[in-house]
């Protein structure tokens, strides 16, 4: 770390308290695998007599310690960050850009023929989580009544650089520094209405289904008239930005704390929307949920925008995959803790003062 604000060309700088620049490298390892790495032996009912002798112990997993077999995976660790105090401490914060690499991952992976057991444990592949963290802390007023916030912001990514030697890509899999968070999907723009006057040409490319009344319309991405896997869609689902705000408020001997949290962009699937679907809903033992009204059916509810119950015939998509029918934005920003709170200091505790140093009493709400 390199402390800037100390040298002499920034010491005359008044509304400077404090400025840092640093950075760190490092590395850890992991056995996530835990004891599953060594070879564990049991009681069989299956033996294998030698006269009057028999052995009655078999082996259930095999012994992975040996170095060509296996090692713990490590965690590369670089960091850049920047410290600050400035305006007489009132305000102050750091920002970070890290970038961590985890290699030779611990997994399993298939035993050759005949072996006498399917698996074994093994190294293998490499991915790296990157982003950055940005915290601010201010004294915004600091009076009688004084008034502080903290402000913390993050967005982390990760990405493949190596997968594992057998691994079985789909189609339309990225091969080439592919998200984790990958998510794969065709877009459905809307609902065939009941005269088939929005079919496009493409839709009639999926099945003879494809165009019926109710059934989801299917974006044809590249624009050439056909459905096919050029058409999926892929998303980084992961969220913009992670966000943490706080504020302090006191006056006197009271405190009022306010704590609030949430996340942008990230897209989850509303698991009560496939209880709408037309398949769950033509059982008549399932429940399902007021969201069922938004299904579309040519009698009651000609403008629905959830597929139709002969959605169910549409058959698999090329690639057999998913679409985003049940996919919603999941951002959000919400109170996570209410604390208000009283000091009982020395003064208010009277006689008691002179044992008790002070009492808090606090309520929280979450």
């Amino acid at each position: 770390a390199w402390k800037i604000s100390n040298e002499n060309f920034l010491k005359n700088v008044s509304w400077l308290n404090l400025l840092k620049i640093r950075g760190s490298w490092g590395i850890t390892g992991s056995d996530n695998l835990g004891s599953s790495l060594y070879g564990t032996y049991s009681a069989t009912e299956f033996r294998t007599s030698f006269g009057e002798n028999a052995i009655q112990y078999t082996p259930y997993a095999l012994n992975a310690t040996n170095a060509t077999w296996v090692s713990w995976q490590k965690t590369h660790m670089k960091n850049i960050g920047i410290d600050f105090f400035v305006l007489n401490n009132r305000l102050s914060g750091s920002i970070d850009i890290f970038r961590n690499d985890v290699t030779r991952l611990l997994g399993t992976d298939a035993t050759a023929a005949l072996a006498m057991f399917e698996t074994k444990k093994v190294n293998y592949g490499h991915y790296y989580r990157q982003g950055w963290e940005f915290n601010l802390n201010s004294v915004n007023i600091d009076r009688a009544f004084k008034w502080e916030t903290s402000l913390a912001v993050s967005r982390v990514n990760s990405i493949w650089l190596e997968r594992q030697d057998n691994y079985a890509y789909k189609t339309y899999q990225m091969r080439e520094k592919e998200p984790l968070n990958a998510w794969y999907y065709y877009k459905v723009t809307g609902i065939v209405n009941t005269d088939r006057s929005n079919v496009p040409e493409s839709q009639y490319t999926i099945s003879s289904n494809a165009a019926l009344p109710g059934m989801p319309i299917i974006d044809d991405k590249n624009g050439d008239g056909q459905i096919t896997i050029d058409d999926i869609y892929m998303k980084n689902n992961i969220p913009t930005a992670y966000v943490g705000l706080g504020n302090t408020f006191t006056y006197k001997n009271f405190s009022l704390d306010v704590y609030c949290y949430g996340q942008f962009g990230l897209y989850k699937d509303n698991v009560v929307l496939s209880t709408t679907s037309g398949s769950w809903l033509s059982d008549a033992s399932r429940n399902s949920s007021v969201l069922a009204y938004k299904i579309w059916n040519s009698q009651t509810n000609p403008e629905g925008t959830r597929p139709g119950i002969a959605s169910s015939n549409l058959g698999a998509l090329p690639g057999s995959c998913g679409t985003d029918v049940n996919m919603e934005d999941a951002s959000f920003l919400k109170v996570r803790n209410i604390t208000f709170g009283y000091t009982f200091d020395e003064k208010t505790l009277g006689r008691l003062g002179e044992w008790v140093k002070g009492i808090h009493l606090y309520f929280d709400a979450q």
